[in-house]
C-alpha cells in the first residue's frame, strides 16, 4: 500500500466526521482536494450530496451524486486504503449516499428496498439509526414522535 493511498483516504475523513454531526455547512464549505487524491474527490461529492438531502435541497443532493458516480470512476481499480478496497468503501458510500436522500425524502419504501430485505425484519428505527447515527436515541427521547422512519425524520435535526 503507498502513501499517497493512506493519504487519499485520510483526507476524507474530516468530512465524514462533519457528516457524522450533521455540521452540514462545514461540509459544503469544504474545499475540492487535489486530483491527486481521488478517493477523498468522490468521498467529499457523498458528503456534500448527504449535506444537501439534510438541508432539503434535493435537486442539488442528485447533481453530487452524479459528481460521485462520476468521480467514483476515476479511482484506479487497484486503489485501497488500509485493508480495505476502495470499490468496498465507495459501495458503502453510494450506498449511505442513496439512502441519505431517501430518508430525509420520507421514501421507507424505496428505503428499505435500497437497504436491502434483511433491514425491513429489524423494523425501520434501526435503518435510520444505520443511516443516521443520532436517530435512535431522538426516536427514545422523544415519547410523542412515531416510532417510525417517519417519526424519526421529523425528531432529527435539520
Amino acid at each position: 500500500m503507498s502513501s499517497a493511498s493512506i493519504a487519499d483516504g485520510l483526507v476524507a475523513l474530516p468530512l465524514e466526521v462533519r457528516v457524522r454531526f450533521g455540521l452540514w455547512d462545514e461540509v459544503l464549505a469544504a474545499p475540492e482536494p487535489p486530483d491527486y487524491l481521488p478517493i477523498a474527490r468522490a468521498m467529499r461529492h457523498q458528503a456534500r450530496g448527504i449535506a444537501l438531502a439534510a438541508k432539503d435541497d434535493f435537486a442539488a443532493a442528485e447533481v453530487e451524486r452524479r459528481e460521485f458516480v462520476a468521480a467514483r470512476s476515476r479511482v484506479p481499480a487497484d486503489a485501497s486504503f488500509f485493508n480495505n478496497s476502495a470499490a468496498s468503501l465507495l459501495d458503502v458510500a453510494e450506498h449511505m449516499l442513496a439512502g441519505e436522500v431517501l430518508y430525509r425524502q420520507g421514501r421507507v419504501e424505496a428505503l428499505s428496498q435500497t437497504l436491502g430485505g434483511h433491514q425491513r425484519e429489524v423494523g425501520h428505527r434501526h435503518v435510520a439509526a444505520r443511516l443516521h447515527p443520532m436517530a435512535a436515541q431522538q426516536i427514545e427521547d422523544t415519547p410523542d414522535v412515531e416510532r417510525d422512519l417517519g417519526g424519526a425524520h421529523a425528531a432529527l435535526p435539520k
